[in-house]
């Protein structure tokens, strides 16, 4: 086998103990090739990653940094983009003739509706996003005592433990979908 200098990664940290994760992302950190890596593991990836890649109705953005670093840019650009469409609504308010009472009364109800429509986008993220980050948290600390030497010695509480991480797997796999419906 020769080296290789391009590396596409699917899930790579699924069914990996915390130990295991960190030797992965170690040795990924020193990989000096181009690494592809699709994960739900926000924090595995914000280790890893320098360029985000966002790829969205056929165009391809690259944004330097890790995904965090990426998110709250596209928040930023998200808000500035709203701000910007007031702002333009209200110079081109400014340069119209007087409108009709009817066409104040729709526009008025589409600023309504935008203005819904983002709150309820914020009210529903929000609070997915609270929820992944506090099983992911709680799957780390199970993952981590499974990585015990001795944590094999108890059937029943391996057996228990082991059941609740799949739950948690599944609850967090639900939200991921959920999350990414959302943005």
């Amino acid at each position: 086998l020769q080296e290789s200098n391009f590396l596409v990664l699917d899930e790579p940290t699924n069914h990996l103990d915390e130990n295991s994760k960190a030797v992965l992302r170690d040795a990924l950190r020193a990989y000096q090739g181009t690494l592809v890596l699709v994960s739900h593991d926000r924090y595995f990836i914000d280790q890893i990653v320098n360029k985000v890649i966002d790829i969205e109705d056929g165009t391809v953005a690259v944004h330097l940094g890790n995904y965090s670093e990426y998110l709250n840019r596209k928040q930023q650009q998200t808000a500035m983009t709203a701000t910007a469409t007031k702002s333009t609504k209200k110079d081109v308010a400014k340069t119209q003739v007087k409108k009709s009472k009817e066409q104040k009364r729709l526009e008025a109800e589409e600023r309504k509706k935008q203005y819904a429509e983002q709150k309820a986008h914020e009210t529903l993220v929000g609070p997915i996003e609270r929820k992944i980050e506090k099983l992911e948290t709680e799957k780390g600390e199970i993952e981590a005592e499974m990585a015990q030497s001795d944590f094999y010695n108890n059937a029943e509480k391996a057996k228990t433990v082991s059941l609740k991480h799949k739950q948690i797997s599944d609850a967090l796999q639900s939200l991921y979908q959920q999350w990414e419906e959302l943005i």
